[in-house]
């Protein structure tokens, strides 16, 4: 009677976890905004390093902070710093007028630029 008990106890436990896996993988897939929120860095500064010195480059930070109401800093140098308003939707970033497709892979932030002339991308990591 006793080893019964401990065995429905721990089906229990399992099947708990196993519904509170899923509520979060539904959660995460329904609001994808949520994982762009945050402090990004650069995550290789030598690729932007190459990157910001070529002469048909669009402005990509060294840094940004995307807050929850669609505001932001974003930092292009160590020294300068702009406020920002930003939008995600459907694999797309607007910042501030510029418009990116954007992945979240492995806590990295993946933003390309494409254009006729340059299709451009450069990754950062979460801070």
């Amino acid at each position: 009677m006793k080893e019964k008990l401990i065995s429905i106890i721990k089906n229990r436990k399992i099947v708990t976890t196993v519904c509170i896996a899923i509520v979060v993988v539904l959660l995460i897939s329904i609001f994808p905004n949520k994982n762009i929120i945050g402090r990004w860095e650069i995550a290789n500064l030598k690729e932007w390093e190459k990157y910001s010195a070529s002469i048909y480059r669009v402005d990509l930070p060294k840094a940004l902070e995307l807050f929850s109401d669609g505001t932001g800093i974003i930092n292009y140098t160590s020294y300068s710093q702009d406020d920002i308003t930003w939008h995600a939707d459907d694999g797309r970033l607007r910042i501030d007028g510029k418009v990116f497709n954007y992945k979240i892979s492995f806590g990295k932030l993946i933003l390309n630029y494409q254009d006729d002339e340059r299709n451009d991308t450069i990754t950062y990591k979460k801070k």
